[in-house]
């Protein structure tokens, strides 16, 4: 004996509105995609464009900055400064110390070295909570709720689409 196969009114009209908004959902993600493919090559070829009118700029800020600096050194070096204002700006020697490492040192050699010398005051150590560890871990309820968390299930939603069939098609999606 067969059984009649019931069909749901309800869940065959949810299947094909469903199935409606995907089709559109892909149609639209295309045509997105489309237009940041359109952007990039623009963008592209406005970077091209920038760098060949920009470049003779460039170069000559490059020698003109190059040469204030020479010229700057040379007569700090006549008459001591530290900054002279002038008409159009200033210039200015700032004082500062910076740190380079030894020949043949590695600042990867400095490191193990500070922490061979237990001296991690000069170590920067980032600190960060391992969720991924928290939420797998076999700690009970009580325990993750006295460190202030809760693991809540989840159910996102989600959605895949068949890019073959919606590409195959020839609606274009409602706006």
């Amino acid at each position: 004996m067969t059984q009649k196969k019931v069909i749901d009114p309800h869940r065959e009209a949810f299947r094909e509105k469903a199935d409606q908004l995907l089709q559109q959902i892909g149609l639209l993600e295309i045509s997105r995609e489309l237009k940041v493919i359109a952007f990039k090559n623009a963008i592209d070829s406005a970077k091209k464009t920038l760098v060949t009118e920009a470049g003779p700029i460039e170069k000559e800020l490059k020698g003109l900055k190059a040469r204030l600096k020479k010229i700057s050194s040379a007569e700090r070096k006549r008459k001591s400064f530290d900054s002279i204002c002038l008409a159009f700006g200033k210039i200015i020697f700032r004082k500062r110390t910076a740190l380079k490492t030894l020949k043949g040192i590695t600042w990867d050699k400095v490191k193990e070295l500070l922490q061979e010398k237990e001296l991690t005051k000069f170590l920067r150590i980032k600190c960060e909570v391992n969720k991924d560890a928290l939420r797998d871990s076999k700690m009970t309820e009580e325990q993750l709720a006295d460190l202030g968390v809760k693991k809540v299930p989840s159910r996102p939603f989600g959605y895949e689409l068949d890019n073959d069939k919606i590409a195959g098609t020839t609606d274009q999606p409602a706006t």
